[in-house]
């Protein structure tokens, strides 16, 4: 008796050896389950981040050529409108000078003051016209290009950047 109690022993034994094994198991699938979701959210983030930082670098290389086409500069100094008013009545108002460690200034109410406006921007088409073509549409497409021509250089005369369109 005691040999069947012992195989019964046994026996319960490694069903609960087997059942503890297989919880194992199926908790190490879930782990394989959630590491692969990770691992491919992962990727995804980082794949977003780059594509991020891309725009970014490419808004402030854009940024950079506005700024260069307008001639922005510095400013020389700030105002507000109550100087303004107070220029408009009285016939002189306060400039501030630009300094950034001036504990009372409230950025939203400045009005910057430069030495020259910033020029003004016009982008034109670079579409040019081909003069490969019959004997009327050449003649168009000469019209065409003269005029995109002329008015080019009527706007670079009233000192207007002009910037090829892409």
């Amino acid at each position: 008796m005691t040999e069947k109690t012992d195989i019964e022993a046994l026996r319960d034994k490694l069903e609960l050896a087997l059942k503890d094994l297989t919880e194992r198991l199926t908790d190490c699938h879930r782990l394989n389950f959630c590491m692969d979701e990770l691992s491919a959210f992962t990727a995804f983030s980082s794949t977003v981040i780059d594509q991020l930082e891309e725009e970014r670098q490419k808004r402030e290389v854009a940024e950079e050529e506005l700024a260069a086409l307008r001639g922005e500069q510095e400013p020389l100094a700030w105002t507000d409108v109550e100087e303004l008013r107070d220029v408009e009545k009285h016939g002189c108002g306060y400039l501030f000078k630009i300094d950034p460690a001036t504990p009372y200034t409230d950025p939203r109410r400045q009005i910057m003051v430069y030495r020259r406006q910033p020029k003004p921007v016009v982008v034109l088409p670079a579409y040019r016209c081909s003069p490969d073509m019959h004997t009327k549409q050449y003649f168009e497409t000469i019209g065409f290009n003269l005029g995109l021509d002329a008015s080019k250089a009527a706007i670079e005369a009233a000192d207007i950047v002009v910037k090829d369109g892409e």
